[in-house]
């Protein structure tokens, strides 16, 4: 939202398979 400054970020829930394409998978902890 423009006017209060708020915003959502969805993070999909990868496996551990995307890390060989990815690198380090973080946590979803780790973007609160």
């Amino acid at each position: 939202d423009v006017s209060t400054g708020k915003s959502f970020l969805f993070a999909p829930r990868l496996t551990d398979e995307y890390a060989v394409w990815l690198g380090k998978i973080k946590p979803l902890s780790a973007y609160k």
